[in-house]
């Protein structure tokens, strides 16, 4: 059986959440939503996926984890907004 997803309550979330971050951190979202969308017809890192797709990303993330193997997300955050001049 399919998930019910309830759109309102989802919305209000996504909402909420943003509404806790900085300038800063909103610029580095917009433009990793930026780039989700100009890249979304390629196959480039941020190409729309499907659930099976997400979920072998997510069990990547997660083995890459139990190796130590990431990257510091202030790190990371940095690269965006030098990437994306935001």
């Amino acid at each position: 059986m399919a998930a019910v997803i309830n759109y309102d309550a989802s919305m209000e979330n996504t909402i909420d959440m943003l509404s806790m971050l900085s300038e800063n951190e909103l610029a580095a979202v917009n433009a990793v939503i930026k780039a989700f969308v100009s890249n979304s017809k390629g196959g480039s890192t941020f190409s729309a996926k499907t659930e099976q797709q997400l979920f072998e990303k997510i069990d990547k993330a997660l083995a890459n984890a139990d190796r130590s193997s990431y990257i510091d997300s202030e790190a990371f955050e940095k690269e965006l907004l030098e990437e994306f001049g935001a």
